[in-house]
């Protein structure tokens, strides 16, 4: 049956065949973190995205793929940013290549994808980046300085230019066109400046991953002197907008405020200057010592190696290593002087000509096949860098110490000459109440206020070189002394001109600017306390071994070297005992031939007392007599010690050959051994020494115990420590100090062994903290945005569009430059 009536439909039909994904890439690098790459990347396909990928891998390694998920079912079209390596766990010092790629839905196909160009990039090592940091560092201050002077010509430019022009009585077209352009310079100059500042602090925040205490206050200072600079800039853009518009009076006083601004400025820039030098020599110092461990261990490493693994081409490189290292400490010693204030550091280490004689004498036997002697010479040539290490970091510690020590003692005197310099203030303008322009005294008493100027440069002169070397000394106090000046100034012009109202507010301006600069620097010095109360402040990290700032194994060195010192004195002096010997001086006599020992009797009778002889030479010891009863002889006047008279050992006691021609010896009747042997003045001062040099230990000692609080611990060292000291005093070194030394000695070395223990289990507990977890990370990074104008694509949710729509949806992105 055929239809009558029908309508006719007419049908097209298109195939689209599925292509591949689209993905476009772009990358920008930062100028200044150049180790950071930023990417944006553009995708879009038919049917969906399926996902987005980053895949890396080593270069030399193709096998060693690893793939990061950037995204998934992103839609039909998206765009993704991506910082690069962002928190992927790389290798330092190994070449990485990596691509994105972009999966769409094609479940048929096995799911297409699209690539982008392969990039390669190369980790740092640890060294190198540390190394490139100081680079930069470096740079900064440099480039810094640089701004520093040119702000300073830009400064007396628009000082001249503004001083012309405010006394003129009228400014042509010439004159405001001029002005405008100064103060534009000034400002671009102070933009560059900021810009540099903002450059120092991410290098600082880079530098040193761990919180330190100097970093912080320098990060702190160039944040509030980018936001002081930030203020100049808005007040010279003011200036240069509005001079027509402003007074003459209004453009003077706003001129005025800017170059005050520009001048604290200055001062602030160049304490910062000298504070990150500082901070810099001491970060290099630092990274010098970790090198030398490094290398200290590569030498150890080396001396285990047997037989023909111990090459001396791999000895050679260590020894090019260490003279390196050494060339670095030097170059990094002229830095340190070029300091106002150098650092008290370790440049010139003692064991370095060992060091490289060694290295350079297994060198050599390694050559001549001794690998027996090259392993002996190469293990002490590591333990002698690593006791290196050990110094300089103890050298580093103490020099902080004592450095926050004199900051605190110098900024009491300058709070003390600051209190005495407000008093006169005070004192002047009680004065310059009282007087008139035509009073006598007005000449003096403006004399005093200008002599008064002259004082406070000695205080600012003193808190300027403080300020430098301490952070603690902030932008605030300079901010205060800056006011101080302005109003010393300015106070000295107005009494000049007789406006004496005007000139005793800035006096009074001057005397509240000088109480609030005491009430901040009494508050840097309380600070100061503080941190030198802290345990373990100033002193750097811990050394190998131990826990405190100071290094106990240096205690327990030199407890033994004093101990040692003291055996060999005493055996040195066996010869000046009574009877070795004729002996006009000291110490000059033959021995003398010992006599048979004396036979014992019965009790004598009490033996007179006994004169002083004269010049008589030391003979032979004669025989021991009866025991007697002598009385204490008397002293005799400027003989040369005669034969000795009968005292308590009775007849034929043995002459005294160790008096000498010094007399005034009592011829004393006890026994030789209560008496022990009398020292001479050389005797005398060696003892001394040694007494000086045990309270100096103990001090050391207790200043370690102070810091740690372990007082009521190691109370016992310290008075066994006290004891010896006296007992040095009163008896010389004796065998009864020998001993007690030796138990100063082993309660040292069971202190250390304690200490080690204890430093072992915190590093056990904290083993646990330090494990690596490839944990997903969020490398998207906001900053990415940065790099790139661009308007971001809201693709949340795939929208139930037919797919004309869509592919309308999809040129109008292509239109706008989006794909």
């Amino acid at each position: 049956m055929k239809a009558k009536d029908f309508e006719e439909l007419n049908f097209k039909i298109e195939v689209t065949k599925d292509d591949y994904p689209e993905l476009k890439m772009e990358m920008k690098k930062d100028s200044i973190q150049e180790d950071i790459l930023y990417f944006r990347g553009q995708v879009a396909d038919d049917y969906g995205i399926r996902r987005i990928q980053l895949v890396y891998f080593e270069s030399d390694n193709n096998g060693s793929q690893q793939i990061y998920e950037i995204g998934k079912n992103r839609g039909t079209f998206d765009q993704f940013l991506f910082t690069f390596p962002g928190n992927l766990p790389l290798k330092g010092g190994k070449n990485y290549q990596f691509y994105f790629e972009v999966v769409d839905n094609d479940a048929v196909n096995n799911f297409k994808s699209a690539k982008s160009q392969v990039y390669g990039f190369k980790k740092s090592t640890k060294e190198e980046e540390q190394q490139k940091q100081l680079k930069d560092q470096k740079e900064s201050l440099e480039e810094l300085e640089k701004s520093l002077l040119e702000q300073e010509k830009q400064q007396e430019e628009l000082k001249e230019i503004s001083q012309e022009q405010i006394e003129k009585k009228q400014r042509g077209f010439n004159d405001k066109k001029k002005l405008e352009q100064a103060l534009k310079n000034q400002q671009e100059q102070e933009r560059e400046m900021r810009q540099q500042m903002e450059k120092m602090r991410d290098n600082l925040e880079k530098s040193n991953p761990e919180k330190d205490p100097m970093k912080e206050a320098l990060k702190e200072r160039l944040q509030q002197s980018e936001e002081e600079i930030k203020k100049n800039e808005e007040l010279l853009k003011e200036l240069q907008e509005y001079q027509d518009k402003l007074s003459k009076e209004d453009l003077k006083e706003k001129i005025e405020k800017a170059q005050k601004n520009s001048k604290q400025q200055k001062r602030n820039l160049k304490q910062l200057l000298e504070l990150t030098k500082m901070y810099y020599v001491t970060q290099k110092y630092e990274q010098m010592i970790d090198k030398l461990k490094d290398i200290a261990q590569q030498q150890e490493d080396q001396s285990k190696k047997e037989g023909d693994k111990n090459k001396k081409s791999e000895q050679d490189k260590l020894n090019e290593a260490y003279k390196k290292w050494e060339k670095e400490l030097q170059e990094l010693e002229k830095e340190n002087n070029g300091l106002k204030k150098p650092m008290k550091l370790d440049f010139d280490p003692l064991n370095s000509p060992e060091i490289k004689k060694e290295q350079q004498e297994s060198s050599d036997d390694l050559e001549n096949s001794k690998t027996q002697d090259a392993s002996k010479k190469q293990k002490s040539a590591a333990d002698k860098m690593k006791e290196q290490a050990q110094a300089m970091k103890a050298q580093m510690s103490s020099g902080k110490s004592e450095k926050l020590k004199e900051d605190a003692d110098m900024l009491r005197q300058i709070l003390d000459n600051l209190i005495v310099f407000s008093k006169e203030q005070e004192n002047v303008l009680n004065g310059v109440k009282n007087l008139n322009r035509n009073s006598p005294n007005f000449g003096k008493k403006l004399k005093i206020q200008k002599d008064l100027e002259k004082a406070f440069k000695h205080v600012d002169d003193s808190l300027f070189a403080l300020a430098s070397r301490n952070p603690e000394v902030g932008i605030e106090i300079n901010r205060e002394v800056t006011d101080i000046y302005y109003y010393i100034d300015k106070s000295l012009v107005q009494l000049s001109d007789f406006e004496m109202n005007k000139g005793q507010i800035s006096q009074q301006f001057t005397l509240n600017g000088a109480n609030k600069l005491a009430n901040l620097l009494s508050s840097a010095m309380d600070a100061m306390n503080n941190a030198m109360a802290l345990p373990g402040k100033g002193e750097g990290e811990p050394g190998e071994g131990q826990s405190s700032g100071f290094q106990l194994p240096d205690i327990i060195k030199k407890q033994e070297s004093l101990m040692k010192e003291g055996q060999d004195g005493k055996e040195g002096n066996d010869g000046k005992k009574p009877g070795d010997g004729e002996g006009k001086k000291p110490g000059e006599g033959k021995p003398g031939e010992s006599g048979p020992p004396g036979q014992g009797g019965k009790d004598g009778q009490e033996g007179q007392s006994g004169e002083g002889g004269q010049s008589g030479e030391g003979g032979e010891s004669g025989q021991g007599g009866k025991d007697g009863k002598g009385s204490t002889g008397e002293s005799g006047q400027g003989g040369q010690g005669g034969e000795g008279g009968q005292g308590s050992n009775g007849e034929g006691s043995g002459s005294d050959g160790t008096s000498g021609k010094d007399g005034n010896d009592n011829g004393s009747g006890d026994s030789q051994e209560k008496r022990g042997y009398k020292e001479s003045e050389e005797e005398s001062g060696r003892i001394y020494e040694i007494y000086k040099r045990q309270q100096e230990l103990r001090n050391q000692l207790e200043d370690m115990i102070r810091q740690e609080g372990l007082e009521g611990i190691v109370d016992d060292i310290t008075d066994k420590m006290k004891a010896v000291e006296r007992k040095l005093l009163d008896q010389g070194f004796n065998r009864e100090v020998q001993n007690q030394m030796m138990e100063i000695q082993h309660d040292l070395l069971k202190l250390k062994d304690a200490e080690l223990q204890q430093g072992k289990e915190d590093e056990r507990e904290g083993n646990t903290n330090r494990k690596d977890f490839n944990n997903p990370t969020n490398a998207v990074l906001p900053d990415a945005s940065m790099y790139f104008n661009s308007k971001e694509i809201l693709n949340r949710q795939v929208l139930p569009l037919q797919q004309q729509y869509k592919q309308k949806v999809k040129e109008y992105f292509k239109e706008d430059g989006r794909l």
